[in-house]
């Protein structure tokens, strides 16, 4: 069962992060992350999309097997890594800028 951390601001602001893993984090991660001002990870996901593609690309257009493979599974990869981390990026991020 997933416990809940309440973060406050100074001026009385709750917001409550779950721990564990997060289900819209794997599910969209480029979407998640921009919604939650996680502008790091937006950014990486969006290199992961776009080194996927020109990986996936790059072995259907010259041939090499092996690329095909490494673009196919890098965006689960990548999905992965947001949905297992995402809730403890979102609170790091949260506590750096005054949340407590």
């Amino acid at each position: 069962m997933a416990q809940k951390v309440v973060t406050l601001t100074s001026q009385g602001q709750r917001r409550s992060v779950r721990t564990g893993f997060s289900w819209p984090a794997f599910l969209v991660p480029t979407l998640w992350a921009l919604s939650e001002g996680l502008w790091r990870q937006c950014a990486f996901s969006l290199l992961a999309v776009l080194a996927s593609r020109i990986a996936f690309d790059a072995a259907r257009i010259y041939g090499f097997p092996f690329l095909g493979i490494v673009g196919l599974l890098l965006y689960p990869l990548m999905m992965f890594t947001f949905g297992r981390f995402g809730n403890r990026w979102l609170l790091s991020q949260l506590v750096s800028r005054g949340w407590a």
